[in-house]
């Protein structure tokens, strides 16, 4: 499979390494890579180079787009938008957009039938470190990645605690969070409730991106009544980076890792039993992970699915911006799990313009009436005599706007 890069980063070179040394996929367009560009030339020195996105749309060679998770900007939207309304296939690292932004490219994507995998890092990594243990009497990180509504996990509780360096940017934690919420909902199912706290003042920090960084708290809830946990404290050395519980069937797993160590230490608890400990080496990756994820994209491609449904991801998007409102309000935000389509909105709108133009019907019968009761001189224009037609018109006209939905041809697209 033939890949085009939009932008780069860690994890995305990464990816790079692993698809050079693979014998069926490479990549044949680079575009915006900035200082990954020498390297990544280094690795695929046919590759061209387009000094604009436009280079990448319809590239003949390109089977799919690779986007990088960019600070959001208002050319990589209209970029995301192009390919998009171009139909063309999009691998998005996560989060690649703001939510609004996503919503709009979920409404496009059922037209045009594009096709947006999601890259979740942490989905490879995660999983093969977790999965390393057999203190689960199946594994842990099964994912149903084409429906919404099926938990094939079943944790009861999900608890993450970030140590997060001290001059990490408000949108870098953010983004952190999206990835360990998306991760979550994946393991639990859709969430009904999410609440943020913070032990800091907001009035005392200097700036917006200092603000609530230090002490953050998370909590979600399911709609079956889970619970989920994320917090995140200033990074220390000594401390671990990430801690990770699972709970199920009233027995915890608990990974943990620590970059100083470069190993995870893995505890399972359960009633019946005191705590067991255990430390060992982290699994060595060697890129399998990415290379399985390589082939699991070009079966997408080829069968025209995702992986992750767009609009699981578009949810916790929208997860991540009520808990800045719950921030910034201090109290719980519920969510709604369904998404708004075109077909909505056409809806509502139509609801509302019909309620106006039933208001004003009901004026000008007023108006009508008054002028038949006090019989007016306006009795006498010819214009006046034509009032029915005044209502009958706009009547018609608002009806038949109804049957538009009925000849426009909408093909099913995967979710």
């Amino acid at each position: 499979m033939n890949f085009a890069l939009l932008g780069a980063d860690k994890e995305l070179f990464r990816l790079a390494e692993v698809i050079a040394a693979s014998s069926s996929h490479r990549i044949v367009a680079l575009c915006d890579t900035g200082e990954w560009e020498p390297r990544l030339r280094r690795l695929f020195p046919t590759a061209q180079l387009e000094s604009g996105v436009d280079g990448l749309l319809h590239h003949p060679q390109a089977d799919a787009v690779i986007v990088n998770c960019a600070p959001f900007a208002a050319d990589r939207d209209d970029a995301l938008r192009k390919f998009a309304q171009a139909g063309q296939c999009l691998i998005l690292t996560f989060p690649a957009t703001t939510h609004l932004m996503a919503l709009e490219l979920e409404m496009i994507r059922a037209d045009s039938g594009a096709q947006m995998i999601t890259f979740l890092p942490d989905l490879e990594q995660f999983p093969a470190h977790l999965t390393a243990t057999n203190d689960w009497d199946t594994e842990p990180t099964g994912v149903d990645r084409t429906s919404d509504d099926v938990e094939t996990a079943g944790f009861e509780q999900v608890v993450w605690e970030r140590a997060i360096d001290p001059s990490a940017t408000r949108e870098r934690v953010w983004m952190q969070l999206a990835r360990d919420l998306l991760l979550t909902r994946l393991w639990m199912g859709p969430f009904r409730q999410v609440t943020a706290m913070s032990a800091e003042n907001p009035s005392e920090a200097n700036n917006i991106n200092q603000q609530r960084l230090g002490h953050a708290s998370v909590m979600a809830k399911t709609e079956k009544g889970r619970m989920a946990r994320w917090s995140t404290a200033p990074q220390e050395a000594g401390v671990a980076k990430c801690r990770l519980s699972l709970t199920r069937d009233h027995a915890t797993q608990t990974a943990v890792w620590d970059d100083s160590s470069d190993h995870w230490q893995f505890e399972a608890e359960s009633p019946s039993s005191d705590s067991v400990s255990e430390s060992r080496a982290a699994p060595q990756d060697d890129g399998q992970s990415y290379a399985r994820l390589l082939d699991t994209w070009e079966n997408n491609y080829k069968n025209n699915t995702t992986g992750i449904p767009w609009s699981t991801v578009c949810q916790a998007l929208v997860m991540v911006d009520g808990l800045e409102y719950s921030l910034k309000r201090g109290r719980p935000v519920d969510l709604r799990n369904d998404l708004v389509t075109e077909e909505d909105s056409f809806k509502g709108i139509m609801a509302a313009a019909g309620c106006l133009l039933l208001l004003g019907v009901l004026m000008l019968l007023f108006v009508v009436a008054m002028v038949e009761a006090l019989q007016l001189p306006l009795l006498q224009w010819s214009v006046w005599r034509k009032w029915p037609l005044y209502l009958l018109i706009p009547l018609l006209g608002f009806l038949s706007l109804q049957l538009l939905r009925l000849f426009v041809y909408r093909k099913e697209t995967p979710r």
